[in-house]
């Protein structure tokens, strides 16, 4: 009777030391962020297959979407967040061209913020199109203005 009772008390502890250590792992989600709020349609992708955040040096945090305030074809919006997803910039525009978006990703290496998306504005077929940012998100390099796509990649 003795050991059953010892065992009992090893496996309760056992259990309660592992749910103890294991909550922080349950708990790592927080409440959802919502990150536009113009009154029109924001999607990440129509084919759901493209990298829309991305993580630079310290925790800064990248992210592209397709926006349709603009117009119905929509344009590749950005922001950024510097304090790890607590505060958000501004939406900066990255796109001024008729013409369907789609599949914006995003890529962070050290302050370079590298920008590609699928854009039809020449054409009927469309096109992969890339901007970056050398200055973490700030400004767009000189030679990818933000005011229109440059040429194919």
């Amino acid at each position: 009777m003795k050991s059953c009772f010892r065992l009992s008390v090893l496996v309760l502890s056992t259990l309660s030391l592992s749910l103890l250590l294991a909550s922080p792992l349950l708990a790592q989600w927080e409440p959802d962020q919502r990150l536009t709020f113009d009154d029109s349609t924001s999607r990440t992708s129509m084919y759901q297959h493209s990298q829309n955040i991305a993580s630079g040096p310290g925790g800064v945090l990248h992210v592209v979407w397709i926006d349709m305030r603009d117009h119905r074809t929509g344009e590749i919006y950005y922001k950024r967040s510097s304090d790890r997803g607590a505060t958000w910039s501004q939406d900066t525009r990255l796109t001024y061209n008729p013409g369907w978006k789609n599949s914006p990703s995003v890529s962070a290496l050290d302050t370079d913020v590298h920008v590609v998306w699928e854009d039809d504005h020449i054409g009927l077929l469309s096109k992969v199109y890339y901007k970056r940012s050398t200055d973490g998100g700030g400004d767009v390099v000189s030679g990818y203005p933000p005011h229109r796509a440059t040429g194919y990649v």
